[in-house]
């Protein structure tokens, strides 16, 4: 199943899964935050809540289907102008978006951060390139993610959300982005697209369908 196949309501249901599962592990996320990045507790407790707070908002616009901006003209063989046809027009995702996760937001800016959060809301699938500061919180975030997919049954081995972390060279995917994260990275590695070369081949990109 393809993120873009699904339905507003069950990707609503996936966004708030995720903010409950990241809620739920807060005692594991923030410590090693803090070990990786330094920052306090405090400033990590408050990130975490605004992540899950962005999640949560995302699933809400999802749910409403606004976003969609669906216009429906139903055929009227009486116009003015002469019989006009059925038009019906709405938003579709423009396809695979590429994050780069900063280093100073280890959680409203990373894995599970607003970018990722409003990609998938949109049905978009989504390469994340998690950044070398904090690779063991990235990991382990992406964990969460996964648990909340499978706690939703959703499949957690589609290419609905792929996360490198280091060492890596590049991201790539089977055609180019067609959007990008504003966070850039000193390291962002080569451009989106080229093939990695055999070392980078020799590692291993973990998928999990978020």
């Amino acid at each position: 199943m393809d993120v873009t196949e699904t339905s507003p309501a069950v990707r609503a249901g996936m966004l708030n899964a995720i903010a409950d599962e990241l809620t739920a592990a807060a005692g594991e996320l923030i410590p090693q935050a803090m070990a990786e990045t330094h920052l306090a507790e405090a400033r990590l407790a408050g990130e975490l809540k605004r992540t899950v707070v962005q999640l949560r908002m995302f699933a809400d616009v999802c749910a409403e289907g606004e976003f969609l901006d669906v216009r429906i003209d139903e055929a009227d063989p009486g116009f003015v102008l002469g019989p006009r046809p059925d038009l019906r027009r709405f938003n579709l995702p423009v396809g695979p978006v590429l994050v780069f996760a900063a280093s100073n937001f280890p959680f409203a800016f990373s894995v599970a951060g607003g970018d990722t959060a409003s990609a998938l809301a949109a049905g978009c699938p989504v390469i994340l390139k998690a950044h070398p500061g904090h690779p063991r919180l990235s990991a382990l975030t992406a964990q969460k993610v996964r648990s909340a997919l499978v706690r939703t049954g959703l499949p957690a081995d589609s290419r609905w959300f792929t996360t490198r972390t280091p060492p890596y060279r590049c991201c790539a995917t089977n055609g180019p982005p067609r959007r990008r994260s504003p966070v850039p990275s000193r390291r962002a590695g080569c451009s989106p697209g080229s093939p990695p070369d055999a070392s980078d081949r020799s590692r291993s990109t973990a998928n999990w369908a978020a």
